[in-house]
């Protein structure tokens, strides 16, 4: 009966070798100091370190790991796969961020039926601006620079809405039969 996979720990002498007898097809060096040798029943030996592992190339009874310098390797083996998604980071990080403390309620904007509007002006104290189109509104409409129309920018279904961390101008354009309300809405840093 195939089992799944288990992990083992063992201490290899410099330029020695341990031997682990268990059936598998897979395998996942959890932790080790440097590179390992891995060799499965009496294939060729690969090397591997920490945070690698994989498919062997057939199904093993017997899995020698070895090592040219003296470590304690953690490693999982036998059916299955592994699913290791930790990762680590050396350096530093600087995040500056400041939270909004201001809201400006735009004013709602009426788009004429195949037309194009500036919704919202440039604002360098903006942090986010929301654009929505109106769950009123009888169509899609598209978000964009002064150029968006037709065939550009982002469609905005009917009731759909935008969060947009930028402090860009900008346009909608009604490509619809009817008029369609914008609702608009700026955070800001003061």
């Amino acid at each position: 009966m195939k089992q799944g996979m288990k992990d083992f720990t063992v201490t290899i002498e410099a330029g020695s070798e341990q031997q682990i007898d268990i059936h598998g097809n897979y395998f996942h060096v959890l932790e080790s100091t440097t590179e390992v040798g891995i060799q499965f029943d009496e294939g060729q030996r690969i090397k591997r370190k920490a945070g690698q592992g994989g498919s062997a190339s057939s199904e093993y009874e017997q899995v020698t790991i070895s090592s040219s310098v003296l470590q304690t390797v953690r490693i999982s083996l036998g059916y299955g796969t592994v699913q290791d998604n930790t990762a680590n980071v050396t350096g530093n990080v600087t995040a500056n961020w400041t939270a909004s403390n201001s809201t400006q309620s735009g004013s709602d904007v009426t788009i004429l039926a195949g037309s194009s509007v500036q919704v919202v002006a440039a604002n360098t104290k903006r942090q986010t601006v929301i654009i929505m189109n109106s769950p009123e509104n009888e169509n899609t409409v598209r978000l964009g620079d002064n150029t968006v129309n037709a065939n550009s920018g982002l469609p905005l279904s009917i009731g759909g809405s935008a969060s947009l961390d930028c402090q860009t101008a900008f346009s909608v354009f009604n490509g619809g039969d009817t008029d369609a309300l914008i609702h608009v809405l700026e955070l800001e840093v003061l």
